[in-house]
């Protein structure tokens, strides 16, 4: 491996958890949940996740993550997101011609509640 290749300093804020392969809860985006993608990992700082790509790009409106995490809550947590990279990862990945994508995004702004409810799930899944 080439000395510049080499990362000698971990540059993430937040210690990042890794859910089995098809083992996640899935991510839905927007308020309708009209589509679904399964998180590969997670974090308080964002979460990435795996998606069939059908020509139609996900937007940035959020997340619902009581709908994510299966939390019983009175209130809806919703958060916004900031793409960080959305990579191809196999083409043809299902029989109606699907590409299969991976997906990583910055919680922009995470309220109190949804701070506290995402690190309580945390705490939950994997310690």
């Amino acid at each position: 491996m080439p000395p510049w290749f080499i990362r000698k300093k971990e540059r993430r804020q937040s210690k990042r958890y890794y859910y089995p392969p098809n083992k996640g809860p899935f991510a839905v985006e927007g308020p309708t949940a009209g589509r679904l993608g399964q998180i590969a990992d997670i974090s308080l700082g964002g979460l990435a996740f795996y998606y069939l790509y059908d020509g139609e790009e996900w937007s940035n409106l959020g997340i619902k993550l009581s709908m994510v995490l299966n939390l019983e809550r009175d209130e809806d947590i919703e958060m916004s997101l900031e793409t960080v990279s959305d990579r191809l990862v196999q083409k043809n990945y299902h029989s109606s011609g699907s590409s299969l994508r991976r997906r990583s995004v910055r919680f922009a702004e995470l309220s109190p509640s949804a701070g506290d409810a995402l690190a309580a799930y945390i705490d939950l899944q994997f310690q």
